[in-house]
């Protein structure tokens, strides 16, 4: 009689585990519960990037970016009409971070709307690194403006999107442009639209030698996303003299990306 009682004893505490494990995926249903995962909740991600206090709303976003996440584009997007202007130019930012043709749609109409230069740069910037090709007729206009920023992103989008039909018109900005962002812009995104041509390599690498730590910091970050090979000697030559932290620091990195990149632009 007591194995008997024993033998229903473990069924029954057997049963209850078994009835324990088969409810949790309902109990998990019923109450929305995730199980531990590194996505992020999808629901919770959008509604922070469109709502709340602003420090909290920046770091969604960032979010979204840097974690490429598509479902995030159309939040970002009605960002870009929000009064905040810390919150357009981190949606615009990110909503190029993302690289998806969807966010064109709502890149596009902002860009003709937004009265901010920096913003209105960030945007252009955008649609550059997203890549498409037609979008080089929405952004040369702005090729000829007299703000530099907005020049300057427009010549990187042209770069970013390899616009070869713009190749002759950044050569011509080339030998009259003044502002020094915008001369690195364009030696930049010819090397993009050329690769093999020496002559703007060379004047891109000679610019670290610049007297303006300004000039070496920008083209040091020019040089780390080219990776060009050939600028690791001078990298070093450069990082051996440089007085100042900022730009000393630039260099390493772009010297340390460089020579670990498996690839560079002249490979």
């Amino acid at each position: 009689m007591p194995i008997i009682k024993m033998v229903w004893k473990l069924k029954l505490i057997i049963l209850f585990f078994l009835l324990l494990f088969a409810g949790i995926p309902v109990y998990s249903r019923f109450y929305n519960i995730r199980e531990y995962s590194n996505e992020p909740n999808k629901f919770i991600l959008v509604s922070e990037a469109k709502e709340g206090f602003t420090e909290a709303r920046l770091q969604a976003i960032l979010e979204c970016g840097l974690g490429r996440h598509h479902f995030c584009i159309r939040a970002l997007g009605e960002n870009l009409s929000d009064e905040n202007p810390r919150i357009r130019k981190m949606s615009a930012r990110n909503l190029g971070f993302i690289r998806a043709n969807d966010a064109l749609v709502f890149l596009y109409p902002a860009l003709e709307k937004e009265t901010d230069t920096e913003i209105k740069a960030d945007i252009i910037w955008a649609i550059g690194y997203i890549g498409e090709k037609e979008s080089v007729e929405k952004i040369e206009i702005y090729l000829k403006e007299d703000k530099w920023q907005l020049r300057n992103a427009a010549v990187e989008t042209m770069g970013n999107i390899q616009a070869d039909s713009q190749k002759e018109t950044l050569e011509k900005m080339l030998e009259s442009e003044k502002n020094f962002r915008v001369r690195i812009s364009l030696l930049t995104s010819l090397v993009q639209m050329e690769p093999q041509n020496a002559k703007y390599r060379t004047m891109l690498i000679l610019l670290i030698k610049n007297n303006d730590p300004e000039v070496r910091y920008y083209v040091a970050l020019s040089l780390e996303k080219l990776r060009l090979k050939e600028a690791t000697i001078p990298l070093q030559d450069a990082l051996q003299i440089e007085g100042e932290k900022a730009v000393r620091d630039r260099l390493r990195r772009a010297l340390f990306i460089i020579r670990n990149s498996p690839e560079s632009l002249m490979q």
